[in-house]
């Protein structure tokens, strides 16, 4: 949350003012089924709205005043201000929260790892959780993309003083570099804050033993922010959605794992200085300004419903594939406090209506951490994607060991590491590991963690004051195969407090399709194809010399979460047959072949074996037309826009045969955009078109958020008797509601008479000379460019140097770079129909694109010369990047080329004072990254 709360109402509805209201128009809600290909969901048909379709109720403003809670549990419109309860000792205690985030995430990602099985989780909501679908797409060769978002108000001075937090997503990023290392995985990762905004603090890195320190360092400084304003969840998942959308591949595993402390709560501005710091309106709630009680409460109202309404914020999320893990700090707080939270993260009930038209089971995870201790295990749900941990939680064994305190798993031969969160929320505790053999290890809070035996290794480490990490690892089959225990025991009887551990067991077992390389997926045809088992590098493994039990599920999964069944429940003597893949009317495009395998453990005596979290690997496949049908991509990208013209796109095709545009269905719209209709220039059999297909999206108003949904098109061959056979192409384009401030400019002009055409085309040229995105990555370096050669030769670009900088709260015309790099868009007035561009100052520049810049810099480069010495003083060449930095080494070759040309060009222009022989007598020599440079004499004798 923000800061402390005033006493206000929190129980909100919008009452006009051109704020966004609950409707039943826009995008209807349908039925939806899981889009196993990438982790989310689509709808599987759009259609008109629902007869009768009321708006969300919301209760009355004019309730009675809010109850103030100090530490207890409230429900209804209690709500913990703490300003009030400030000094009184009512939060929670210091160190249990840290340990449930942490495990969360920690655990869902190592199962990837060669030693891959998991147990199975009692956490899992579902049969296939969220966090696994991430796993399975990583598994399938996806690459993965991980943003930590943090909440960074001021409230976390009380609810986490001690920055458990930290701690916590520290564990998170050492397991998730732990896991790519093992599995070689690609894994990167960015850090983001978010209080009144969302604010990126650390760019896109590669997730790497080289990179690790760099991550820790940002988890680091993130997590000492805490002074916020306010906390703003629409901000937050909207800033993050754009984040990933802008960084990650269609095809690509995309996650989400966000913390914050409290609800919903935006506050209004007492001063000009908060009017200056933080803004007056939302991008929800634009003509509204936050300078009353009342009108906060009509904002926030606003903000609410667009994050749950259909196709809104929440829906938008989901149908971009990101994975989302909520993670909540309860801090004395009633849990009803995080039900918005939870439900744009799972689409559970707010208010008694689902959040978002799709179902969000699984597309996300909510954890309601009610202790510091709890974030280790929050965060340790996401280490390890690809399979949930065996979760137990028990009372404590009072005095002794006993049966109640146990927490047991099973091993066969097939495991081979096992690896275990374990703690209590009492500081006085102990626990003792017991071996197959009888063999106990006593674990002492703080004390060494060492249970090696002979038949296996151990190492951990205490993460918390009460809670550790510990791995186990086979080195032969006596003393490891069998019945394992772990009891945790209060010494003192107290009675008091609960034990919890997350245990994995990892094997080297995967489902596999064996003949997968060079398979043709061809609709109309049945395709036979062999499953089987595989170990993490590849190689093929008999099931026949397992001990315990597996069996295999296939289908193939389309974006619109259709399927297609391939084979169930093939047990050990069935594997190796081939299984067929009727694809009989099936539709052409991309798709999934989505396998499962579950396995059990051998028994141990009477003790029946561990069942272990089912392990998915997804494929990615085409399954492609008919021979003579065009072929067309899965996706196309409108791009972004501030307005409501119409965009086009084109679609390519290949291959022979024509197509056109069948319908077109939305599945998201922004806030305020009722309708946002996809045409092309062929919609019947008669307007066939070969080559391309040019699309165009025409937006009914301006909004904020993403337009997305799916195109079905049809496809025919240039054979007279074929029939036509559907596609479906995903389409997106991101919208930008421009600030009210144009409105405004617009009814003045109005009022301006004959000068209005002339000055509405130069404001709005004026107005739009923006640099365009989200946010600009920068790389400044400096040194000497002589002749044909430059500093660049041979230097290599260090990625701790790169600067992200938010474009979304700053000013886009002046945005600085450097102590001598200041980039500025300009307009040429005079010149209406051209575009507006940007230039440097500092020095006489040139750059990638000549003596202008366009506005949108992001994949330039500019040299900007040393005005102090322009032909002999260190040029410093900066490199404009869009997020992620996708592009830095080619834009680093590309200057390595250009740049001392266009800086022998540029020198040209401005006489040179010195003589060419250098008068002065001193050579001169200047470092990359240095604005210094050293003078020695040529007649030196030192």
């Amino acid at each position: 949350m923000g800061r402390p709360l005033r006493g206000r109402r929190r129980d909100r509805h919008p009452t006009g003012d051109g704020l966004a209201q609950p409707r039943a128009g826009g995008v209807a809600r349908r039925w939806h089924r899981v889009n196993p290909a990438h982790g989310f969901l689509h709808p599987t048909r759009l259609g008109p709205p629902r007869r009768g379709a009321r708006p969300r109720q919301r209760p009355s403003a004019v309730a009675a005043p809010v109850a103030v809670v100090c530490g207890g549990r409230g429900g209804g419109s209690e709500r913990l201000d703490h300003r009030r309860c400030a000094g009184q000792g009512q939060l929670v205690s210091r160190r249990p929260l840290a340990v449930l985030v942490s495990t969360l995430i920690a655990g869902s990602l190592l199962s990837i790892s060669s030693p891959g099985v998991h147990a199975t989780a009692t956490l899992a909501e579902t049969d296939e959780g969220a966090v696994q679908r991430f796993g399975s797409c990583l598994a399938g060769g996806g690459e993965g993309h991980v943003l930590l978002v943090l909440d960074t108000s001021r409230s976390l001075q009380e609810t986490d003083p001690e920055g458990q937090r930290v701690e916590a997503a520290t564990y998170l990023m050492q397991e998730l570099g732990a896991f790519q290392e093992q599995t070689d995985a690609k894994l990167d990762v960015a850090i983001a804050g978010f209080s009144d905004d969302f604010a990126p603090s650390f760019d896109w890195t590669p997730l790497e033993r080289e990179t690790t320190g760099q991550v820790l360092d940002a988890v680091t400084e993130i997590g000492a922010r805490d002074d916020g304003f306010e906390t703003d969840y629409w901000s937050a998942v909207t800033g993050a959605r754009k984040e990933l959308a802008d960084h990650a591949g269609p095809d690509d595993c995309s996650a989400l794992v966000w913390l914050s402390d409290g609800m919903y709560d935006l506050d209004k501005r007492d001063s000009d200085s908060e009017e200056k710091a933080y803004g007056t309106t939302k991008p929800y709630g634009p003509q509204v300004t936050l300078e009353t009680d009342g009108n906060v409460d009509q904002v926030q109202a606003a903000g609410e419903t667009d994050l749950c309404r259909d196709g809104g914020v929440a829906d938008a999320l989901r149908a971009q594939g990101v994975v989302t893990l909520a993670i909540g700090l309860q801090g004395g707080q009633p849990s009803t406090a995080f039900d918005l939270m939870r439900g744009i993260a799972t689409g559970a009930e707010v208010e008694g209506e689902p959040c978002g038209a799709q179902d969000g089971r699984q597309a996300g995870k909510f954890v309601l951490a009610g202790a510091i201790g709890d974030l280790f295990f929050a965060f340790d749900e996401f280490a390890d994607p690809d399979r949930a941990p065996i979760s137990q939680s028990t009372p404590l064994c009072q005095g002794s060991l006993c049966p109640e305190g146990t927490h047991q798993f099973v091993l066969d031969a097939s495991i081979s590491e096992v690896r275990i969160l374990g703690g209590t929320n009492l500081e006085q505790y102990y626990a003792v590991l017991q071996s197959p053999t009888g063999a106990r290890v006593r674990i002492d809070p703080g004390a060494r963690l060492d249970a090696s035996g002979p038949a296996f290794e151990s190492e951990g480490r205490w993460v918390s004051d009460s809670v550790f990490s510990m791995r186990l690892s086979r080195t032969r089959d006596r003393g490891w195969v069998g019945a394992w225990r772990i009891t945790f025991v209060d010494p003192g009887s107290t009675g008091a407090g609960s034990a919890r551990s997350n245990i994995r067991l990892y094997g080297d077992v995967r489902p596999a399709w064996l003949d997968a390389e060079g398979a043709e997926l061809t609709a109309g045809e049945v395709v036979p194809i062999r499953l089987g088992l595989a170990r993490a590098d590849g190689s093929r493994l008999d099931p026949s010399v397992l001990k315990g039990t597996v069996s295999v599920d296939a289908e193939l999964r389309y974006p619109d979460g259709s399927t297609v069944p391939i084979a169930s429940d093939l047990d050990a003597t069935e594997l190796g047959t081939p299984a067929s893949l009727d694809l009989t009317g099936a539709p052409a495009g991309d798709a999934v072949v989505h396998l499962t395998l579950s396995q059990t453990t051998a028994p141990a005596g009477e003790i029946h074996g561990t069942t272990l979290e089912p392990q998915a690997v997804d494929h990615r496949v085409a399954v492609l037309p008919p021979p003579d049908y065009p072929t067309l991509p899965g996706t196309v990208d409108f791009g972004e826009g501030e307005s409501a013209d119409a965009v086009t796109a084109v679609l390519p095709l290949t291959g022979e045969g024509c197509v056109w545009l069948d319908r077109a269905e939305a599945v998201t719209l922004p806030d305020g955009v009722a309708a946002a209709p996809v045409t092309a220039d062929a919609s019947k059999p008669s307007d066939c078109r070969s080559g391309e297909l040019t699309l165009t999206l025409t937006p009914d108003a301006t909004g904020s958020g993403l337009v997305s949904g799916e195109l079905h098109i049809m496809t025919r061959s240039d054979r007279e008797s074929a029939e036509p056979v559907a596609t479906t192409v995903a389409y997106r384009y991101e919208m930008l509601r421009p600030p009210e401030g144009r409105a405004w400019w617009f009814l003045l002009l109005v009022a301006l008479g004959l000068m209005l055409p002339l000055l509405l085309l130069m404001a709005v040229k004026w107005w739009t000379s923006r640099i365009p995105g989200s946010s600009l990555t920068t790389l400044a370096e400096r040194g000497v460019v002589s002749g044909n050669s430059s500093f660049l030769n041979g230097w290599r670009p260090d990625p701790t140097r790169l600067r992200v900088q938010s474009l979304e709260t700053g000013d886009r015309r002046r945005v600085v770079v450097s102590d001598r790099t200041t980039l500025v868009a300009k307009t040429d007035l005079l010149r209406l129909t051209e575009a507006g561009y940007v230039v440097a100052t500092g020095g006489p520049f040139a750059s990638s694109a000549g003596k202008r810049l366009p506005l949108s810099v992001q994949d330039h480069w500019v040299a900007v010369l040393d005005p102090q010495d322009l032909h002999r003083g260190p040029v410093e060449v900066v490199f404009l990047l869009s997020s992620g930095a996708r592009r830095l080494d080619v834009l680093v070759s590309d200057a390595r080329g250009k740049v001392p040309t266009a800086v022998a060009d540029l020198r040209r222009g401005f006489p040179d004072t010195a003589a060419p022989e250098n008068r002065d007598g001193f050579e001169r020599s200047v470092a990359p990254g240095s604005d210094q440079s050293t003078t020695r004499t040529r007649d030196d004798s030192w």
